[in-house]
């Protein structure tokens, strides 16, 4: 994670860890990540507030995640 930080206020279990303005989460396959860019800072900040830290169940990214895992979250 050359310059990035994992932080300990996100709350979602896929969360690895960022580097502004990308948060990078587990992949679906092993040793992989997804890479969630955006265009800039404020957007990055709104996302990552508003799922990775306080509603993580209704990100997209989560979702996926669940069902590649087999995973029911409802």
């Amino acid at each position: 994670m050359k310059n990035g930080f994992a932080s300990n206020i996100v709350r979602c279990p896929f969360y690895r860890h960022e580097k502004i303005p990308v948060i990078y989460c587990k992949g679906v396959s092993e040793k992989s990540y997804i890479n969630h860019a955006f265009s800039d800072k404020k957007a990055y900040k709104d996302f990552r507030e508003y799922y990775c830290i306080d509603k993580y169940e209704r990100c997209p990214i989560y979702k996926m995640l669940c069902i590649c895992e087999g995973v029911n979250d409802e």
